[in-house]
């Protein structure tokens, strides 16, 4: 299918690009500066930093660097007319640039100079920021110390020189006094720029020789994945279409449209097919109907076996079902009787007596008066089916069969799959297509359709399966 579109799918792809290109090339520069700063863990001077820590600790002043406050200190840094706090979150960034503690800072600006100076106020933000921060860390640690040292040293100046718990008082004192110390003198986080950012020379978008060529390949993609989806429902039956719409699409009429599920609905689509056959003129009367599947799945033995019942309830002389599907035979499981002896075993030279069944014609197609519906099983599977149907082997064995019964109807393989739908058809009157409305396409039918032809089978006409229900109106 892309193949034979080929040209279609490039010609829209290549539009898109241009059209991409032209709306690229249209959009207003935009230039990127960054600042490379370093992340040191405050321990790492005792050397009690891991590289765990690093990495968690440049994570988090990236994450830092993002936040509002941050920004609009960098805004007010960098004097930039007419940015406000909103625009340049949109255009500040922060990221861990390696595993070994390295910070980038880029800022997108329309002007060189812009960009720039952004990038570098955002770095010193930054680095105030963490600062301000570790210091009111610091001055929270120190406050509780430092309320106890007061108190202390009030209560060393109240008690007299020579009291026995001064000693006691002084000691803790200066433990305290030498904590405070040892916390202000404690290392604390350091984050420095350690290459600032400069003016850039070029801008870093729109690119549109890029664009173009990332939108050509994506448009192509994407085109050539549309057509396949286009084509494939463009080759569905429309949904709910009329019968002269299908029959106008397959080029043969439709003799009935079998709704889905079960009830009345079904048995009188059945009674239209029957009417359908039995309407030809006398001396084009059927004595044999094959029932074709289109496609698998087609529903043609749910066909064959409900068209015979119906049939076999008009029909005083009776009607004969013959299970010719000899790939996938089942009209002996839904019938409830044996596979063997069957058709195959008529073929094969066996009397044809035991090989016929009776069986009822259900209640849904009954009648007062008694009528002979009967079935030939496909019997013991074969090897080669078309070989055993080829000429006018099933015609013969029908013939030695059928005696005065006034239809014979016989189930065969799908025609899309197999040559044995073909071989049977073409020994048989007439032929009647079934379609599932669901899941036909119309190529296949009509291919389908041909091939049948091309062997001289001569279509009757489609049934077709599965329709939709269609709402029923008042009685009149």
């Amino acid at each position: 299918m892309i193949a034979h579109n080929w040209w279609r799918i490039l010609l829209v792809s290549v539009l898109i690009a241009g059209a991409v290109y032209y709306l690229s090339g249209r959009r207003d520069d935009v230039y990127e500066a960054t600042a490379r700063l370093a992340v040191t863990v405050g321990n790492a001077s005792l050397g009690d930093a891991t590289r765990d820590q690093t990495v968690f600790l440049t994570e988090t002043y990236a994450e830092r660097a993002a936040t509002r406050p941050v920004v609009a200190d960098a805004v007010d840094r960098a004097q930039i007319e007419g940015l406000t706090v909103g625009e340049a979150e949109g255009q500040v960034s922060a990221s861990e640039s390696s595993n070994l503690g390295f910070l980038t800072i880029s800022a997108e600006a329309p002007r060189p100079g812009d960009a720039r100076r952004l990038a570098n106020a955002l770095a010193a933000a930054l680095i105030a920021d963490v600062a301000a921060q570790q210091n009111a860390v610091l001055e929270e640690d120190l406050a509780a110390v430092n309320r106890e040292i007061e108190a202390l040293s009030a209560q060393l100046d109240a008690l007299p020189a020579d009291a026995s718990e001064r000693d006691a008082l002084q000691a803790r004192y200066e433990a305290l006094l030498q904590a405070a110390v040892d916390r202000r003198t404690q290392p604390q986080n350091q984050v420095a720029v350690v290459a600032p950012a400069t003016t850039p020379t070029s801008p870093v978008s729109p690119k549109p020789t890029r664009d173009a060529l990332l939108a050509l390949l994506v448009a192509l993609i994407i085109t050539a994945e549309l057509a396949v989806v286009l084509h494939s429902w463009s080759d569905r039956l429309p949904r709910g279409a009329d019968p002269e719409t299908v029959g106008r699409l397959l080029g043969l009429p439709v003799l009935a449209t079998v709704p889905r599920g079960s009830g009345s609905a079904v048995t009188e689509a059945f009674r239209r097919l029957r009417a359908s056959l039995l309407a030809l003129p006398a001396e084009r009367q059927p004595r044999s109907v094959a029932i074709v599947g289109a496609t698998e799945n087609a529903g043609k033995s749910f066909t064959a076996i409900n068209l015979a019942r119906s049939a076999a309830a008009q029909q005083a002389g009776g009607v004969l079902l013959v299970d010719a599907d000899l790939r996938r035979p089942v009209v002996h499981q839904r019938l409830a009787i044996d596979r063997e002896p069957g058709l195959t075993d008529i073929l094969e030279g066996d009397a044809p007596e035991g090989a016929v069944q009776s069986v009822g014609v259900g209640k849904e197609f009954a009648v007062r008066a008694p009528r002979r519906f009967l079935v030939i099983p496909s019997g013991r599977p074969v090897q080669d089916p078309v070989a055993v149907l080829s000429g006018d082997a099933l015609e013969r064995a029908v013939r030695a069969v059928a005696g005065d019964l006034s239809l014979v109807i016989v189930d065969t393989a799908p025609a899309t799959l197999f040559g044995d739908a073909s071989a049977i058809a073409s020994q048989c009157d007439y032929a009647v297509l079934v379609i599932d409305a669901r899941s036909a396409r119309v190529r296949t039918t009509r291919a389908a359709i041909a091939a049948l032809k091309r062997s001289g089978v001569e279509l009757l006409g489609v049934a077709v399966n599965r329709a939709p229900n269609a709402r029923r109106g008042k009685y009149y």
